[in-house]
Parts: structure tokens; sequence; C-alpha cells
């Protein structure tokens, strides 16, 4: 399992050969083959041989920001990216064939988007959708046919699903309660509850996959489409997008089954609004349980999603190893 540490003042450390975590709620106790992963905030403290002993157990432990932004980790130095698939990243990703790569994860995102519209449209019974999903798989098809490296088709790319994604939020905005509406999708500082949960999430998924391709022996910063980014994870950003429908069905679902309250926020002294720690606890269980479900991707149906994504990490790599 992995744990998530939240709450203000929390304590992780060694006891014997196990974790203890001491928060308002008591003392709680954890062997070290019953964690993969935690996830600490800040005002968290957390002993030094606790550290080790997580170290030691090939458990990575995540340092996020209370919007659930990674920005730190802390795991075992063997881990890295492999020099082989680095220089393979180098030559291929920048070339024709990365681009067909990052276009077949950019497709997987978009298909998952069309197909939760046209469910929630068939469950609603609701047409008047048609038109905007027409529009959506016309702009997929165009964007599916671009040809060349991606420098050259990148701004296209992009602008093809950055239309498409507007349509996608659009719909889902439609589709929710009123309260819950939203006008666009908000990235860092969101200032609407849908917005801010996808982006908690978001950052979630964002642990999830990282790890996986570094444990592949992948380097996260040499990426396909998004290596405009300065000092970020760019491979990381290009291989999520045939993983996001995880976060964005699970976020539609918490909102449109009451699963989330108002509650669930507070409202600062700027006016702004943040997912409350109490909460936490409550979007991250609801999202382990969509990750421990059984996927489809390629076929592998026997596969946990969370399995899922570190097999494509694997496959990834395998591939550039072969190439």
């Amino acid at each position: 399992m992995d744990i998530y540490l939240t709450e203000f003042g929390s304590k992780l450390k060694k006891s014997g050969e196990a974790f203890c975590i001491i928060n308002s709620k008591g003392e709680h106790y954890f062997s070290p083959n019953q964690v993969e992963c935690f996830v600490i905030e800040d005002k968290i403290s957390v002993s030094s041989d606790a550290l080790q002993l997580a170290i030691t157990n090939d458990i990575p432990i995540i340092l996020s920001d209370k919007l659930g932004n990674v920005i730190g980790k802390v795991w075992q130095y063997k881990f890295g990216s492999n020099a082989k698939i680095r220089r393979k990243q180098l030559e291929f990703f920048q070339t024709e064939v990365g681009s067909e790569l990052g276009k077949e994860w950019i497709i997987k995102k978009l298909k998952h988007q069309i197909n939760h519209l046209e469910k929630l449209s068939s469950i609603r019974k609701i047409t008047s959708y048609s038109e905007d999903i027409a529009k959506m798989k016309q702009l997929m098809d165009k964007l599916s046919n671009l040809n060349g490296s991606p420098s050259e088709i990148r701004e296209t790319l992009m602008g093809y699903e950055g239309n498409i994604s507007k349509i996608y939020f659009k719909c889902i905005s439609d589709l929710l309660p009123e309260r819950w509406k939203f006008k666009e999708r908000e990235y860092r500082g969101a200032k609407t509850p849908y917005n801010i949960v996808l982006n908690y999430l978001y950052g979630i998924l964002y642990s999830k996959v990282e790890h996986a391709l570094i444990i592949a022996g992948l380097d996260p910063f040499i990426g396909i489409f998004h290596t405009d980014n300065y000092n970020k994870a760019s491979l990381l950003f290009d291989f999520i997008e045939q993983f996001r429908f995880l976060a964005l069905e699970q976020v539609t679902t918490l909102f449109s089954k009451g699963i989330i309250q108002q509650n669930f926020f507070i409202e600062k002294e700027d006016k702004s609004i943040i997912l409350a720690s109490t909460k936490k606890g409550i979007i991250v269980q609801e999202f382990y349980k969509t990750l421990e479900r059984s996927g489809s991707l390629s076929n592998k149906k026997n596969y946990t999603h969370k399995n899922l994504i570190k097999l494509e990490a694997k496959n990834l790599a395998t591939s550039l190893m072969n190439l």
C-alpha cells in the first residue's frame, strides 16, 4: 500500500523492524512488506532510522506540497537511468520514431476522453453531445495523420490536443451538479473544486508513473513533445498521457456520486480554496480502488491499472533497447 501522511504534526519513525506512524489517532505500525511508498506533506517529521529502513527495503519516500505536487523524493541510489536506454532516448525521441510513439500515447488519452463522454451520455440518455463528440473525433483524426519529427509537428499537435480537451472539459462541466460546474481547466493555483481535486489526483498519478519510469531504467527528463519545459520531467508528461483517464474518470465519479462534499474544501483569508487535509484520505482511498482494478490496456486484462503502468514502462525500455 501507499501511505499518505498529511496531518499536521504527524511523525514517521522506526520501531524495531517496522514503521511507526504517530498522529492524533494514536500509533500505527506497518512492516516494510506492507508499504510500497510513503507520500509526505510539509510539517511532518521523519526520523533518520525510518529513512534508512525505507531505503533498505526499496520504499521511496515522496515529498509533496498541499496541492499534491511532488517536490522531492528519497530512494535507493541504485535507481536511475540506464546509460544505454538514455542514449536510445536521445537518439530516437526527436525523430519520427519518437513522434509516432508520443502520438500513440496522446491518442490513447483522447480515445478515453471520447469513450468517457459517450458512456456518460448513454447512461444519462443525453444526445446533445453528439456534435461535440463528432468534433473531437474529427480533430483526433487530424492529429493522428500528422507526420514529421516532434519539433516539426509539436505546435500543431498540441493545438489539436488542446482543442479536444477544451470540448471534453466543457461537456464534463455541463454534466456535473450545478454547484460543481467550472468554466475552464485550471492548473496550479486552481480556484474551483473540480480542478483542485483533479490536480490532486494527477499528483498521485505523476508519482506512480515517474517511479515506474525510473525503475525501468528510463530518464524522465528526456521526452518527446514536452522537451521545452526546462528542468521538468518531460518524458513523464509524455508517457502519462495514456493513463490520465484514470484521474479524469475518477474525479467525475467523485463529484457525480456525491462523495465530494462542500466540507472537503477550506476557504483561506485571501478567498482562495484548498483541499482539506482531513478529507484527502477519502480521495486517495477511492483513487487507489481504481488503480487496483483490472485494466484493458493492450488487452492485458489480467493486470491492475497500477501494474499496467509499471509494465508499459518496462515495455518502453525494452523497445528502446531493441532499436
